[in-house]
């Protein structure tokens, strides 16, 4: 059984959240989502199931004549940047829709495509502030309170941008034509306000000040309380036969003393009891008094808590016949980080790129391939890897392996001397490394000493490829250690080596070609 959008291509310009998450919902139902990542850095973007990536230098005219040619066939183009960005690119909706009139063109942005505000930076709280929803949120007397970025980047921007394409699509069906989707952020998060909104403006509901109406904090049958064990329960006991539930729930049931429901003035005093209640008991024991009950009570679950743990987001919604990808989460550890490039080749051949203009890209820049595994045809010499049939091991270009009879061994070390000294001659300490490693080997022959530029290697991440990150020394301690913000601390010499490792195995794959974010300036061909 096929998915509901396997028959859709969709190109997603590299970017952050809103479109991302446009990008992986279009994916978990089927779409072919390819990502167009800059040939330069890395991407931390962790929205990736289900998606491939091409990475090219967008200021080489000959990447974006490459793009043109990849569009012609595209159903959805998602464009994450500020207007006019890919105008300059000349990739903007009127040169697009010119050579392929079924594309659908779904552009994201903080404050739409025009206005005032069209060109000016921004995040999920100024979007947030600017469409109204913010003022809605927050306790009486305090300030307004945004819930983290959800709202303006994955329910106002990303999620209503996959309604809008959904809707083109369906028009495309009857008209052949595509169109433009303007989903900026701020537009997005005042739509899903629709219903506090009108409640607001005829005094239904929100009447009063926020922070003080049955919705947004002022109940106290619309609430958290904490728990003895410093957990949390929700409330939403609103229909009166559920807040009977609830009261008898709470042994209150019996006190003729309680005020009505509905009685705002008695609000504030009956969260008071309500607080002093839930703290009597576990979150553990309140679920056993409220589990199964139409008392509409339950635990506030976290997606770290090890005793009562929320469920990993899935696909939603579900759908009987064509259900969506599952999602498999790595046991690893490691953030799901997509490989900038992983896919470049395989895509371009995909799409009828002949072998010798990929190999033209590759070799003038425009076009990178992270990729580990042959997916080249076998007639192109694009990638071609140096294998040694014996051994199975990757050898440098450079280094001419004569006897293959002898099993081979590569020690690579770190050589800081590439570009700054004279004649690039291995400075005397590193030369005196090598020839002590030499006279302690047992077994001379077949072994390889190979000095790596080294140059980022203590700066960069191996895992993520993060780079000029903050080092620092413990106390009592003479190294130095590597701190990082997705894959935790690492000492800088360890994570130097690694990479060395990683230049020479990558070095050996393609023609000698020093990985991008190794380079030194423009130069790439040195080891």
């Amino acid at each position: 059984m096929g998915l509901p959008l396997d028959h859709i291509t969709v190109f997603e310009m590299a970017g952050l959240a809103p479109a991302p998450f446009a990008g992986l919902v279009m994916a978990d139902f089927g779409a072919n989502v390819i990502r167009i990542d800059r040939s330069k850095g890395f991407s931390t973007d962790v929205l990736t199931r289900n998606k491939r990536s091409i990475a090219l230098d967008l200021k080489n005219p000959a990447a974006i004549k490459t793009l043109l040619e990849l569009f012609k066939t595209a159903d959805v183009l998602l464009d994450p940047f500020r207007p006019g960005v890919m105008e300059k690119l000349g990739l903007g909706p009127d040169v697009l829709l010119k050579q392929n009139p079924r594309l659908i063109y779904a552009r994201l942005s903080g404050f739409g495509q025009s206005g005032p505000r069209s060109h000016v930076a921004g995040h999920d709280i100024n979007y947030l502030a600017i469409s109204g929803v913010l003022s809605l949120i927050g306790r009486q007397g305090e300030n307004p309170f945004f819930p983290v970025n959800i709202l303006a980047d994955f329910a106002g921007g990303g999620l209503m941008c996959v309604m809008g394409i959904l809707m083109a699509l369906i028009e495309r069906s009857k008209s052949g034509k595509g169109q433009i989707i303007d989903a900026n952020l701020t537009a997005g998060s005042s739509y899903l306000a629709t219903f506090p909104y009108l409640m607001q403006k005829y005094g239904l509901v929100w009447e009063g000040e926020r922070g003080s109406n049955m919705l947004d904090g002022g109940a106290h049958f619309y609430e958290t309380y904490r728990t003895k064990d410093d957990q949390f329960m929700a409330v939403g006991a609103i229909e009166p036969q559920f807040y009977a539930v609830l009261l008898e729930k709470l042994n209150l049931s019996n006190d003729d003393s309680l005020p009505g429901q509905l009685d705002k003035e008695a609000w504030p005093d009956m969260k008071k009891r309500f607080q002093s209640i839930f703290a009597s008991k576990t979150q553990h024991e309140w679920c056993l008094i409220f589990d199964g009950s139409d008392a509409c009570v339950t635990p506030v679950l976290s997606y770290n808590n090890a005793n009562r743990k929320a469920d990993a987001p899935s696909p939603a919604p579900h759908l009987s016949r064509t259900p969506a990808k599952k999602s498999v989460c790595s046991n690893d550890g490691d953030p799901p980080f997509l490989n900038v490039g992983k896919n470049s080749i395989e895509v371009l051949q995909e799409f009828g790129i002949g072998a010798e203009q990929i190999e033209k890209l590759l070799r003038s820049n425009a076009l990178v391939d992270s990729s580990d595994s042959n997916k080249y045809n076998k007639d192109s010499s694009i990638g071609e890897k140096k294998q040694i049939s014996t051994t199975d091991k990757w050898i440098p270009s450079p280094y001419k392996i004569t006897d293959l009879s002898v099993k081979t061994r590569i020690i690579a070390y770190g050589n800081a001397s590439f570009g700054t000294s004279i004649n690039e001659k291995i400075p005397a300490p590193t030369k005196q490394i090598a020839e002590a490693v030499k006279k302690l080997s047992k077994d001379p022959k077949g072994t390889y000493f190979i000095h790596v530029d080294e140059y980022l290697t203590s700066q960069t991440c191996k895992k993520c490829k993060q780079q000029n990150l903050q080092t620092s020394t413990p106390p009592n301690q003479s190294v130095k250690y590597m701190l990082r913000n997705f894959c935790n601390t690492v000492n800088c010499d360890v994570m130097a080596s690694k990479n060395i490792h990683y230049i020479l195995h990558y070095m050996s794959q393609y023609d000698n070609k020093r990985p991008l974010e190794f380079a030194r300036h423009s130069d790439t061909t040195k080891v």
